[in-house]
């Protein structure tokens, strides 16, 4: 699976067995690790087969940063199409497809929330418009 990352902007992505690992830099001995999570969901969007997955990619220090990332399936198989950051060390809780959007549950971070300890729950909806996530106008959810 290929697809392009919010975080690692050095170039699409291919996960090999769920997971992809580079050098953070020429010489360095940090790494790059992206991987995929078990938090994901397939179903019919706009009348196509989707499949919202999320990916978890760390860097060198203390970020864990998530994507929601949009597969499309076609004759040719599936291909990522868009990926959405949803932040910093938040939490997800699942990832569904529901009445013609995608659902994220997660914990995020509050305006006095440290970035260890996120505690604000919500959930993101996000629809397909042109093969993209697009999170909709507060007064359509």
């Amino acid at each position: 699976m290929t697809f392009q990352s919010k975080v690692f902007q050095a170039g699409p992505v291919t996960l090999a067995q769920g997971e992809y690992r580079a050098s953070a830099a020429p010489e360095s001995a940090s790494e790059v690790v992206v991987k995929l999570t078990d938090k994901r969901a397939f179903g019919m969007l706009n009348g196509r087969s989707v499949g919202a997955i999320m990916v978890v990619t760390t860097l060198d220090g203390t970020g864990t940063f998530y994507e929601l990332a949009l597969l499309i399936e076609s004759a040719q198989g599936w291909t990522n199409t868009d990926t959405v950051l949803l932040g910093d060390r938040v939490k997800v809780h699942s990832v569904a497809i529901e009445r013609d959007r995608v659902a994220v549950a997660m914990t995020t971070h509050g305006p006095q929330d440290p970035m260890c300890c996120p505690t604000l729950e919500i959930i993101k909806h996000f629809v397909v418009q042109n093969d993209r996530l697009v999170a909709p106008s507060p007064n359509i959810l």
